[in-house]
């Protein structure tokens, strides 16, 4: 089954207490893919200005990923900077934001997108999102949406329209309580249910993450690594490996389900902290995943 993720290519500028990168791959449809492209074919929709580097282009195809809506056009490419620190780097803070060609981000589905059965909004404008969800002619089996701190703060009512309309969305615990104005998991959680998904998906760092749906709620814990390198593309990886796990089910997405695909969800997101970048997520195959799965 096919998957379409339509968001954001960047490059990132990451600090952190022992080491400093700037302009390394990132983008929260980047991580998706590689991490989605695991389980499932899966097509990428971007736009990235005139200073990407063929290599990651390169690296994007390397990971059998559809490329025919990812455009290039005159400018410089979405930029992101951030400092992390703490225990486990679990702190952060946005040091810039530079949207550069992603302010004039406009993407038109091609027939064959149209066709996709899963969609991945990731981290892009709320009216972005919109407008490509309505671009197709049937809704897609299931549709996921992510956002960041930058869309709450500045397009807050156009970000409610886009909860309403998705099925589940995916948050942190940060994005979760500043979106709900809530100081607690639970209740942020329950009231991004009231606002239309069916289901929400809180990232809870190293204490994993928690479902919350009118059915049922329950946890997973996070998989421990040895060493955290840098987390920046680790919620992204998350997505692809829930979606891309649940496009390979067919099935109802019962708690069972869910479960499991939260399990390969944690641990396509446990590979992502391992390195800078998508590194470490671009190297790794199926049976390194499963292996994992069998340790969590």
């Amino acid at each position: 089954m096919s998957v379409l993720a339509v968001g954001t290519v960047a490059y990132d500028t990451i600090s952190t207490p022992n080491k400093f990168q700037k302009n390394i791959l990132g983008g929260s449809a980047a991580f998706f893919s590689i991490a989605c492209s695991k389980f499932s074919k899966v097509s990428l929709m971007a736009v990235v200005g005139e200073d990407f580097y063929q290599k990651d282009t390169n690296l994007l195809e390397q990971n059998n990923i559809d490329l025919s809506g990812f455009e290039t056009i005159q400018g410089e490419t979405f930029k992101w900077s951030g400092e992390y620190f703490g225990k486990n780097l679990k702190d952060r803070k946005t040091i810039k934001t530079q949207l550069n060609v992603l302010s004039k981000f406009n993407p038109i589905l091609s027939k064959k997108h149209k066709k996709s059965n899963y969609l991945f909004l990731a981290n892009m404008s709320p009216e972005t999102q919109l407008s490509v969800l309505k671009q197709f002619d049937s809704r897609p089996n299931l549709v996921v949406m992510d956002t960041m701190n930058f869309w709450i703060e500045n397009n807050y009512y156009s970000l409610l329209k886009m909860i309403n309309t998705t099925d589940v969305i995916l948050v942190d615990t940060g994005e979760a309580m500043q979106i709900t104005s809530e100081k607690n998991i639970k209740d942020a959680g329950e009231k991004l249910l009231q606002l239309g998904p069916s289901i929400v998906i809180i990232k809870e760092g190293e204490l994993g993450s928690t479902v919350f749906s009118k059915e049922f709620t329950f946890s997973v814990p996070a998989f421990k690594v040895p060493e955290v390198i840098d987390p920046t593309g680790a919620g992204d990886s998350f997505a692809g490996g829930l979606l891309g796990y649940l496009s390979q089910t067919k099935s109802t997405y019962s708690q069972n389900t869910l479960k499991e695909a939260l399990k390969y969800a944690t641990i396509l997101g446990s590979f992502a902290v391992e390195s800078f970048s998508v590194n470490q997520l671009a190297k790794i195959n199926l049976n390194e995943i499963k292996l994992r799965i069998n340790n969590l």
